[in-house]
């Protein structure tokens, strides 16, 4: 009688083991991928193109209005990876302290964004003034909100961006977050954010960027 030949199992076993990786990687970099789309579109401050100059930095928090403006259009330098000149009430303002805030404010991204769109008209004016954000309440002297105006590299105005927050969810961890692009709010989304960098952020005085 012949002996056993091993091979043909082993060839299995090598095919068997190699689509099994092969599974293991694409559902590795598919889920990279699918995570790193997700990140983009839960972006708050979406101000990562370096075609993008911000001219004008406004926050409005619990401590105060601070003010800022960047004087280094024409060097292009008013961006969160660049050191620009930087004024504050036409004093100069320190360089740094804006760009750790561009840096921290691009970075930050929502954990899910709230869509209202499939809402009545009705319900979502509810819905919104449940979560701090209604138009009555945008208008409000106390209300928090980041204000960004922007041009491009060749001097033309894009539409500037505020972002207001409105009330924390019932565990505190989290609030929700509004955008207005040019004035116009966007009342079919919602950004659930955590609070990490908006307690930074409104901890801070105009000193804080002396």
């Amino acid at each position: 009688m012949s002996s056993p030949s091993w091979k043909t199992p082993l060839k299995l076993a090598g095919v068997l083991t190699i689509l099994a990786c092969t599974a293991v990687w694409f559902q590795y970099t598919h889920g990279k991928k699918e995570a790193r789309e997700k990140y983009q579109e839960n972006l708050i401050f979406p101000i990562s193109s370096d075609s993008t100059q911000i001219t004008a930095i406004k926050i409005k928090g619990p401590l105060g209005l601070i003010e800022l403006q960047c004087e280094s259009i024409s060097e292009k330098n008013c961006n969160a990876k660049a050191l620009g000149k930087w004024t504050l009430k036409h004093v100069a303002a320190n360089p740094y302290a804006v760009q750790e805030f561009l840096k921290d404010a691009r970075a930050e991204s929502a954990s899910k964004i709230i869509d209202l769109a499939a809402e009545t008209p009705e319900k979502r004016k509810v819905l919104l003034n449940d979560y701090g954000l209604s138009e009555e309440l945008r208008s409000k002297p106390e209300m928090s909100f980041i204000e960004l105006k922007f041009v491009d590299n060749h001097g033309a105005v894009i539409p500037s961006l505020t972002v207001w927050f409105g009330q924390p969810d019932i565990t505190g961890n989290f609030r929700y977050v509004g955008h207005s692009h040019d004035g116009k709010m966007d009342e079919q989304h919602v950004f659930f954010e955590y609070k990490r960098f908006i307690d930074k952020v409104f901890s801070q005085t105009a000193d804080s960027f002396k």
